[in-house]
């Protein structure tokens, strides 16, 4: 997440404070909390002034005032309560001596700069007694997309409507409540909350009870599970909604604008059949009564896990978009690695995100189950690659005014290693490791150390010979250390050696992290020619051994399948070798073990560390390829060498001869030629193409006037919103000139969400032509802004459409 505004609505009311206090506390913990008091329970009262609703706007429009009880229980003595607040104005703060303890409160003081206020007691508590504090306080409603903050929606006639939304993640729950808002400080928590008569409120949890009196109503929800603070959420507004039941009972909503509620459906189903898999796949139920996802216009993260209530931006939630599967996936994937289990602080959110990202390829396989893992890994790694050139897993990095960032890479980076992890220990092995983690750790916070001790678990039984490493201390190279290992192969008169050195860049920025001597032990899996092409082998190449001898008889694939996270580079004969064998017979390797050696050659080639020469070997020995990704992929990489090999003003005039004189696609095919005239779109569609991918790639090439035309007829006809809107998608796959001809057709009567996604569309072309070049993960995203005036083009177009 990006913070791109700050501002501050109030400051802390400051009360009596002794000016002899003992605050040399402060100077060690920083900005954590001290772990002497922990909460058992918050029991939340919290109204908010809404306008635009029933109630008459008056001096308390846009704010919140709430009442907190905390039940606290005593680790070590200390007659003081530390919490996190900002920004708020605490009128109030006592101890609910219900026990008559004679414990009291004598004055309380703020810390803006650490975001704290303590409490300071009439005398000492003791490890395992309880006791209650209440704390009222007010606030006002944000508008920098933190906290407790102002979003919109808009009403089927077109008015937009006001409403308030949370976005805890990291460190801003303190924002709206006073609280001990760090992961590992897990409570349970019972919100009650007082709205303005006429919108609708969620929060965690599943209604207990609703009363409705005059301009307010109040409804009360019933206790959550022990959670972290940045978990709580609250949404009030102009919102409806379609709901769903799953087998095992849990009542699943979708909440969006009146406008778009027409949209919800695609996640709807998505989310039944993932949290069902889920559930089977680890033999863990979800825990709470209910899940909901709601939209929010204004929100800076792609989407947010919040424990039964799911905040996503509109284009991640609603319509067909292959998008809205992969982040409803990901968000589910959290409530059990992220929610049910938590990392203890965010020096460990690759387990969070690692864990989300690598469980949306088996989220997906619950939908459409030859849906290609190994392909969805490959994909990772590449963009883990593009982002590790900063800080290592196990780092933390922070925004300007201070707060904890979560840096795109943590996403596909711990998503490689984890693929690693589940290869080495085997599928079943790791599922079954993944659960009993899960178990043991329930409601609970954990390490990575607490992972690698489930997986040895499972896997040590399975140990045979000296030649297995330690998982922990494997795992540990590759989160302590920025950057990735290149693995080097050069021929031998028995087979090929291999050698290891760290070659990937870090950023002036960033210092380099050497935990392991810039060494890793690295798993060799590789692939023979001549044997199934679903045979792989594996051998360690241990990080204190300067090379590894493997004994092969015919060309070798290393890294076979991508499984690893490393680069691999050849000799020149290998590469030739590799090339022949590709060209006589490529279906010997799979798909992801010839995607590797042009991914990698292509990758070195252009940074001048193997002659290019090389690269266009490969690639011309994969251009008939029975996969049209690996296809597509060479085609461009031959693109690639040739611009290079004219930019160095290169003599070796063969090879730029071969590139422009090899034999290219008709630009007359038809990619619809196998369909009848009777199917629907959606027919043809998913008869033809195995993925959204293959059909993007086939209509980049194809340039028929006949398939344009059909796509026109079918448009006009066929009116389901998913059939128009993956012919959108697909449209915006082409050149910009025929996706703009189309777009500015009335005839089509585009609505408000299809113009939307045009405008989504024109954003990323322009974002993949002139904007940064870093990805944006499933919890960053782009500035509008940025693309303002770009695209004020298409929303002028778009808007005089009627």
């Amino acid at each position: 997440m990006r913070l791109l505004l700050i501002l501050t609505f109030s400051v802390l009311t400051i009360r009596t404070l002794a000016e002899t206090a003992d605050v040399s506390w402060r100077k060690i913990t920083n900005t954590r909390l001290p772990t002497n008091l922990y909460p058992l329970e918050y029991t939340l009262n919290l109204t908010t002034f809404l306008p635009g609703y029933a109630w008459e706007a008056n001096e308390r429009d846009l704010s919140f005032e709430g009442t907190v009880f905390i039940k606290l229980g005593v680790n070590e003595t200390t007659n003081k309560v530390v919490l996190h607040s900002d920004s708020l104005e605490i009128y109030n703060a006592v101890v609910n001596d219900i026990n008559s303890s004679n414990l009291t409160v004598t004055t309380w003081e703020a810390f803006p700069e650490d975001q704290f206020i303590i409490l300071y007691l009439n005398r000492e508590v003791n490890p395992n007694e309880q006791f209650e504090i209440i704390v009222n306080f007010s606030g006002k409603l944000r508008d920098d997309m933190k906290g407790f903050y102002i979003t919109k929606s808009t009403r089927a006639d077109g008015q937009e409507m006001l409403n308030a939304v949370t976005q805890f993640e990291t460190t801003a729950a303190r924002y709206m409540v006073p609280c001990f808002d760090e992961p590992e400080f897990k409570a349970t928590w019972q919100v009650n909350l007082t709205y303005p008569t006429g919108s609708v409120a969620l929060s965690n949890t599943i209604e207990d009870g609703t009363v409705t009196s005059g301009n307010f109503t109040t409804t009360h929800y019933k206790r959550t599970v022990k959670m972290s603070s940045y978990l709580l959420a609250i949404f009030i507004g102009d919102i409806q909604y379609k709901e769903t039941t799953t087998d095992s009972g849990v009542r699943l909503r979708v909440y969006t604008d009146p406008a778009t509620i027409d949209q919800v459906d695609n996640a709807l189903n998505v989310s039944k059949i993932v949290v069902e898999g889920f559930e089977n796949l680890f033999g863990i139920k979800y825990p709470m009564e209910k899940l909901d996802f709601v939209t929010a216009y204004d929100f800076e993260a792609g989407a947010m896990e919040n424990w039964g209530l799911l905040v996503h931006k509109p284009n991640f939630l609603l319509g067909w978009g292959q998008e809205v599967a992969e982040v409803v996936i990901h968000e589910l994937a959290h409530q059990w690695f992220g929610n049910f289990v938590t990392m203890k602080y965010w020096n460990q959110i690759w387990l969070n995100e690692g864990f989300a990202s690598y469980m949306e390829s088996i989220g997906y396989s619950f939908i459409k189950p030859n849906f290609d893992f190994d392909h969805f890994h490959l994909m990772q790694q590449s963009e883990a690659k593009e982002l590790d050139k900063s800080i290592p897993l196990n780092e933390m990095t922070y925004t300007e005014d201070g707060s904890i960032d979560i840096i795109t890479f943590y996403y596909p980076k711990g998503s490689s290693l984890i693929r690693m992890l589940e290869i080495i220990v085997g599928k079943e092995n790791f599922i079954n490791a993944l659960s009993s983690y899960l178990l043991k750790h329930q409601y609970s916070n954990t390490e990575d150390k607490d992972l690698y001790d489930a997986l040895k678990e499972f896997h040590q039984p399975l140990l045979c010979g000296p030649e297995e490493v330690d998982i922990e201390e494997f795992a540990r190279c590759w989160t302590h250390q920025n950057g990735y290992p290149t693995v080097y192969v050069e021929s031998t008169e028995t087979g090929v050696i291999l050698t290891q050195r760290k070659e990937s860049p870090i950023e002036a920025d960033f210092r380099k992290y050497e935990e392991c001597g810039n060494r890793w032990d690295i798993p060799i899996w590789y692939q023979e020619a001549g044997s199934d092409n679903e045979y792989i082998q594996r051998k360690w190449f241990k990080k204190e051994d300067n090379e590894l001898k493997l004994t092969v008889q015919e060309p070798v694939i290393i890294n076979a399948n991508s499984y690893g996270y490393y680069d691999v580079v050849y000799s020149n004969d290998l590469y030739e070798s590799i090339a022949a064998q590709l060209k006589n017979n490529s279906e010997t390797y799979s798909d992801n073990s010839k995607l590797r050696v042009l991914i990698d050659v292509n990758k070195y080639a252009i940074l001048d560390k193997v002659p290019v020469h090389n690269a266009i070997l490969i690639a011309e020995s994969l251009l008939n390829d029975k996969s049209i990704f690996i296809r597509a992929n060479a085609e461009r990489a031959l693109l690639k060498a040739k611009a290079k090999l004219e930019k160095q003003k290169k003599t070796i005039e063969t090879d730029i001869q071969d590139i422009e004189n090899r034999p290219t696609e008709s630009p007359n095919v038809n990619m619809f030629s196998g369909c009848d005239s009777s199917e629907t779109f959606l027919e043809c569609y998913k008869r033809t193409f195995d993925t959204n991918l293959d059909a993007c790639l086939t209509f980049e090439k194809d340039k028929s006037v006949d398939t344009t035309d059909r796509l026109a007829a079918w448009l006009k006809s066929d009116k389901s919103d998913e059939s128009r809107q993956t012919i959108l998608r697909l449209l915006s796959c082409g050149d910009i000139e025929t996706f703009r001809m189309f777009v500015s057709d009335t005839s089509y009567n585009w609505t408000p969400f299809e113009k939307e996604l045009i405008v989504g569309y024109f954003e990323n072309y322009l974002f993949k032509k002139y904007g940064p070049k870093e990805k944006k993960g499933k919890k960053a995203s782009k500035s509008r802004s940025y693309f303002d005036e770009k695209s004020m083009s298409a929303r002028q177009l778009l808007s005089t459409q009627h």
